[in-house]
């Protein structure tokens, strides 16, 4: 019953903050005591606090009165090899540090990222790490924005005031693997794209900066981006096949993919084999990510690295820094990719094309 007073009661602030016209990070600071708040904005939100019968939520101010040392660590979907092996880093740097992990699959459900998160409120997590999570930034606003506590967001970059972020830049990493397969001689070139939101276009969500990545490296080359040669995919595994089974149907047929994943990578070159077409010879790949299976797979694949042990290794420094109290200032780390060259991209075929 406490998360759903949770949320009511953060439900509640807003309205608070709305009816004093005033943004709800400033009606939470008055109510938490900052005193960069003017005398006149606390007078009026406390006004229309007692109008509403407002009550601040208690379970998130008081979350640092004792510690558990526990960390709460939600993920999008742990069956990526790609954040499983983050999730290998946060776990033994939280361990080495003395911290336990409290830990949720969300498998890419709104309604249990609304659970999870709550869960580890009430259970009074002394950090929450958000790995993957690409979902609404309201979502995420209602539930954290009065909590005092680190969060740290790995691969799913938000402007929510009180998150730390790091990521890999997924729009550099979208526009070497299309550039390197233009200059190839490739055409024409197709995306599988990542979750593509239509309220949040920004880069710095990973569907987004990688298939910007890949507009801006078609337009740099002097190609007119062709909407039909993209297909809308959710970093999941059966995206590669389904991406396949569609690009079959055009004419002329892609001679290059760009898949934003390595999973939907590799998925497209078993479901390209398996209508009796070669990789890389009729139709190449490039991938995203670098995890282990991509260099073992045959043709090995060409897809862009990822510093994951950095981005496990940078949550936890950070977490230890904040729960130190040696600096209150929220993080933005975009970390340098690279491109990894090998058979899938077709290359070593020269002048064979």
């Amino acid at each position: 019953m406490k998360r759903f007073n949770q949320i009511r009661s953060m439900s509640n602030l807003k309205e608070v903050a709305k009816k004093a016209g005033v943004s709800v990070g400033t009606a939470s600071a008055v109510f938490n005591g900052k005193n960069w708040v003017s005398n006149d904005l606390r007078l009026r939100v406390l006004k229309a606090a007692k109008e509403f019968n407002y009550r601040p939520n208690r379970i998130a101010r008081n979350l640092r009165s004792n510690t558990t040392n526990t960390i709460g660590v939600l993920v999008t979907n742990i069956n990526s090899p790609f954040f499983s092996q983050i999730m290998k880093v946060l776990s033994y740097e939280c361990h080495k540090n003395g911290l336990n992990l409290f830990f949720s699959d969300t498998n890419c459900d709104e309604n249990i990222i609304i659970k999870s998160l709550n869960d580890f409120l009430e259970h009074k997590v002394d950090g929450i790490i958000l790995l993957g999570i690409d979902t609404r930034e309201q979502l995420l606003r209602d539930i954290l924005f009065d909590v005092e506590l680190p969060i740290i967001s790995i691969e799913g970059n938000y402007s929510i005031e009180n998150m730390d972020y790091i990521q890999a830049d997924a729009f550099q990493g979208g526009y070497i693997a299309t550039k390197h397969l233009l200059e190839l001689g490739y055409y024409p070139i197709s995306i599988i794209t990542g979750p593509l939101n239509p309220e949040e276009k920004i880069l710095r969500k990973n569907g987004w900066g990688r298939f910007k990545g890949y507009l801006k490296a078609l337009e740099d080359k002097g190609v007119v981006y062709n909407p039909e040669y993209s297909y809308k995919g959710n970093f999941l595994f059966d995206d590669g096949v389904k991406a396949i089974e569609y690009f079959l149907t055009l004419n002329p047929l892609p001679r290059a993919i760009f898949a934003s994943n390595d999973m939907m990578a590799i998925n497209a070159m078993q479901a390209i084999k398996e209508k009796g077409l070669r990789v890389p010879e009729d139709i190449a790949i490039v991938g995203f990510d670098d995890i282990p299976a991509a260099s073992f797979i045959s043709p090995a694949l060409t897809t862009v690295r990822l510093p994951q042990k950095l981005l496990g290794n940078l949550a936890v420094d950070i977490l230890m820094s904040r729960l130190q109290g040696k600096s209150a200032i929220p993080l933005r780390k975009v970390l340098p990719v690279e491109i990894v060259v090998r058979e899938s991209c077709g290359l070593y075929l020269g002048e064979k094309r």
